[in-house]
Protein backbone atom coordinates (compact mmCIF):
# COMPACT_ATOMS: atom_id res chain seq x y z
CA UNK A 1 0.00 0.00 0.00
CA UNK A 2 0.90 3.57 -0.15
CA UNK A 3 3.05 5.37 2.46
CA UNK A 4 1.32 6.31 5.52
CA UNK A 5 1.01 10.20 5.80
CA UNK A 6 -0.87 9.89 8.88
CA UNK A 7 -0.24 11.55 12.21
CA UNK A 8 -2.43 8.38 13.58
CA UNK A 9 -4.38 10.92 15.83
CA UNK A 10 -7.32 8.08 15.50
CA UNK A 11 -7.34 4.35 15.51
CA UNK A 12 -9.59 2.15 14.80
CA UNK A 13 -12.02 -0.32 12.51
CA UNK A 14 -14.02 -0.61 9.11
CA UNK A 15 -16.94 -2.49 8.60
CA UNK A 16 -18.38 -2.98 5.27
CA UNK A 17 -21.54 -4.91 3.18
CA UNK A 18 -21.41 -4.99 -0.28
CA UNK A 19 -24.55 -3.32 -2.28
CA UNK A 20 -27.47 -5.60 -2.90
CA UNK A 21 -28.80 -5.94 -6.33
CA UNK A 22 -25.75 -4.17 -7.72
CA UNK A 23 -22.27 -5.13 -9.12
CA UNK A 24 -19.66 -5.53 -6.05
CA UNK A 25 -16.24 -3.80 -5.82
CA UNK A 26 -14.48 -6.48 -7.95
CA UNK A 27 -16.83 -6.70 -10.58
CA UNK A 28 -17.05 -3.29 -11.86
CA UNK A 29 -12.91 -3.13 -11.78
CA UNK A 30 -13.24 -6.22 -13.85
CA UNK A 31 -15.06 -4.53 -16.04
CA UNK A 32 -13.00 -1.51 -16.38
CA UNK A 33 -10.38 -3.91 -17.58
CA UNK A 34 -8.57 -2.61 -13.89
CA UNK A 35 -8.52 -6.75 -12.79
CA UNK A 36 -7.50 -9.19 -14.78
CA UNK A 37 -8.89 -12.75 -15.04
CA UNK A 38 -8.65 -15.30 -11.71
CA UNK A 39 -7.17 -12.33 -9.30
CA UNK A 40 -9.64 -11.23 -6.33
CA UNK A 41 -9.55 -8.60 -3.89
CA UNK A 42 -7.48 -8.98 -0.95
CA UNK A 43 -7.13 -5.31 0.72
CA UNK A 44 -8.85 -1.94 0.06
CA UNK A 45 -7.12 0.97 1.41
CA UNK A 46 -9.74 4.20 0.98
CA UNK A 47 -8.06 7.41 1.83
CA UNK A 48 -9.91 10.82 2.23
CA UNK A 49 -7.31 13.41 2.52
CA UNK A 50 -8.12 17.42 3.24
CA UNK A 51 -5.43 18.79 2.70
CA UNK A 52 -2.30 18.52 0.10
CA UNK A 53 1.07 16.25 1.16
CA UNK A 54 3.84 18.95 1.37
CA UNK A 55 2.72 21.05 -1.28
CA UNK A 56 1.73 17.98 -3.78
CA UNK A 57 -1.60 17.17 -5.18
CA UNK A 58 -2.96 14.25 -4.23
CA UNK A 59 -4.59 12.04 -6.53
CA UNK A 60 -8.89 12.62 -6.57
CA UNK A 61 -10.08 12.40 -3.28
CA UNK A 62 -11.67 9.91 -2.32
CA UNK A 63 -9.41 7.72 -3.92
CA UNK A 64 -8.77 3.56 -3.68
CA UNK A 65 -5.80 1.04 -3.34
CA UNK A 66 -7.23 -2.05 -4.36
CA UNK A 67 -4.38 -4.88 -3.33
CA UNK A 68 -5.02 -8.14 -5.86
CA UNK A 69 -4.19 -11.91 -5.88
CA UNK A 70 -4.18 -13.81 -8.44
CA UNK A 71 -5.76 -16.77 -7.56
CA UNK A 72 -6.08 -18.29 -11.15
CA UNK A 73 -6.53 -22.23 -11.19
CA UNK A 74 -8.04 -22.59 -7.89
CA UNK A 75 -11.55 -23.14 -7.07
CA UNK A 76 -11.49 -21.61 -3.67
CA UNK A 77 -9.12 -18.58 -3.55
CA UNK A 78 -8.90 -18.08 0.05
CA UNK A 79 -6.81 -21.93 0.03
CA UNK A 80 -4.34 -20.02 -2.91
CA UNK A 81 -4.01 -17.29 -0.28
CA UNK A 82 -3.33 -19.06 2.64
CA UNK A 83 -1.00 -21.41 0.74
CA UNK A 84 0.86 -18.72 -1.35
CA UNK A 85 1.46 -16.83 2.62
CA UNK A 86 2.38 -19.75 4.06
CA UNK A 87 5.11 -20.26 0.80
CA UNK A 88 6.01 -16.65 1.78
CA UNK A 89 5.38 -16.44 -2.30
CA UNK A 90 2.51 -13.62 -1.84
CA UNK A 91 2.85 -11.71 -4.54
CA UNK A 92 -0.01 -8.93 -4.50
CA UNK A 93 -0.63 -6.42 -7.04
CA UNK A 94 -1.60 -2.53 -6.02
CA UNK A 95 -4.37 -1.00 -8.38
CA UNK A 96 -5.28 2.63 -7.79
CA UNK A 97 -8.92 3.95 -8.32
CA UNK A 98 -10.31 7.22 -8.39
CA UNK A 99 -14.22 6.58 -7.71
CA UNK A 100 -16.72 9.90 -7.53
CA UNK A 101 -18.10 9.81 -4.12
CA UNK A 102 -21.51 8.79 -5.50
CA UNK A 103 -19.58 5.52 -6.94
CA UNK A 104 -17.97 5.04 -3.67
CA UNK A 105 -21.40 5.29 -1.42
CA UNK A 106 -22.89 3.06 -4.26
CA UNK A 107 -20.50 -0.02 -3.57
CA UNK A 108 -21.93 -0.74 0.17
CA UNK A 109 -24.91 -0.88 1.75
CA UNK A 110 -23.21 -0.16 4.68
CA UNK A 111 -20.05 1.51 5.64
CA UNK A 112 -19.16 1.67 9.08
CA UNK A 113 -16.12 3.55 10.69
CA UNK A 114 -15.24 2.84 14.30
CA UNK A 115 -12.60 5.44 15.76
CA UNK A 116 -11.29 6.06 18.85
CA UNK A 117 -8.69 8.72 19.68
CA UNK A 118 -4.96 7.43 20.50
CA UNK A 119 -4.69 6.21 23.66
CA UNK A 120 -8.29 5.82 24.41
CA UNK A 121 -9.55 2.18 24.51
CA UNK A 122 -13.17 1.83 25.15
CA UNK A 123 -13.78 -1.90 24.35
CA UNK A 124 -15.98 -3.17 26.73
CA UNK A 125 -17.43 -0.05 27.54
CA UNK A 126 -21.34 0.90 28.37
CA UNK A 127 -23.06 2.95 25.47
CA UNK A 128 -26.00 5.40 26.85
CA UNK A 129 -26.74 6.83 23.65
CA UNK A 130 -29.04 9.74 24.29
Amino acid sequence: MGTSISDDDWHGSAFADDARGGKDLRTRLYEQGLIPEGHVIARLLITFRSELEGGKQLPSVPFLEVMLFDATGYEDPMVAFNEAKASGKLDLKVVAVAPTKADLFDLFRGFIVDLAPRGWDVEGANWIVG
